[in-house]
């Protein structure tokens, strides 16, 4: 018997997860966005401020997306990772001998991408702003 046969004859995964299997990339784009939306809300901050002339308090959500930015990435994998045993278990083959868990397996490699990402904007969001309004009368 060869792979390609006993690949074809390995059960399919029940459809919960290959639900849960969507999530993982769902949680890797997620992650990211939310990760760069901590650059959106830093600008708007500094625009404020500046607009103000003087300081304004800083804004919470800068730090609520940066964690649950870095956050999503890292429950994505660990999602990707509880699939694979999953799949591995139930059907006997690997996480890419499925369609479902293809597409997990890549969007993982993807997130190897973006964590480092969602880690320097936690970085960002921690390191001091020198924005301020320095023509101010």
């Amino acid at each position: 018997m060869t792979a390609t046969s006993s690949a074809s004859t390995a059960p399919a995964p029940p459809p919960a997860t290959a639900a849960g299997a969507l999530l993982v990339p769902v949680m890797t784009v997620l992650g990211a966005l939310s990760s760069w939306y901590v650059q959106v809300i830093d600008r708007d901050w500094v625009d404020r401020e500046q607009a103000a002339c003087g300081p304004l308090p800083f804004p919470r959500t800068e730090y609520v997306a940066a964690w649950g930015g870095l956050g999503l990435g890292v429950a994505a994998v660990v999602a990707c990772v509880l699939l694979a045993q999953r799949i591995r278990r139930r059907c006997g083959v690997g996480l890419w001998s499925t369609r479902s868990g293809l597409l997990a397996y890549v969007s993982v490699w993807f997130n190897g991408l973006a964590i480092p990402f969602e880690l320097l904007m936690l970085y960002c969001v921690y390191v001091p702003d020198p924005s301020g309004a320095p023509h101010c009368m």
